[in-house]
């Protein structure tokens, strides 16, 4: 008990000097130190603000140069990517070119088979018609000679 007395006249002689009131030399201390304090608040900030700046310029340069060699790859890539795009077209038209032009040219030949076979049966079917009219010939004089030939063996 005797502790928390003592306590307590400590606490009150401790804040007795705080419910005193302040002179003017006290306020203008307080008011210097405030000062010198926001000063050196602000030359900190300043000097941050510079710091941050030039971090900003680096940060700022170092990415035009990442972008700038970023843009070179993407060009070196696209160009890469046209030039086999250019070849698989022309693959493409090799694969599918040479088959349809030998596909061209073997029905071109069957065409030209296909009509020669046709000219060469017209001359064939001709030609029997020919033999069918020398035949009709070869069995009219066979007659006549028959007849002559019996007419002689009656006389």
């Amino acid at each position: 008990m005797k502790f928390g007395i003592l306590f307590l006249i400590g606490l009150w002689l401790i804040s007795a000097s705080a419910l005193g009131e302040l002179s003017v030399d006290d306020v203008e201390k307080i008011r210097g130190i405030l000062k010198e304090s926001e000063e050196r608040l602000r030359a900190e900030l300043i000097a941050m603000e510079k710091r941050l700046r030039a971090e900003i310029v680096a940060v700022e340069e170092r990415l035009r140069s990442e972008n700038a060699a970023s843009e070179a790859r993407t060009n070196k890539q696209l160009d890469r990517n046209f030039t086999l795009l250019i070849a698989l077209f022309g693959f493409v038209a090799v694969v599918t070119g040479i088959p349809l032009t030998l596909v061209a040219l073997q029905l071109r030949k069957e065409r030209d088979r296909d009509e020669q076979l046709n000219a060469q049966q017209q001359q064939l079917r001709e030609q029997q018609r020919v033999i069918e009219t020398l035949q009709q010939q070869l069995n009219g004089m066979n007659r006549e000679l028959d007849t002559l030939k019996q007419q002689r063996i009656f006389k």
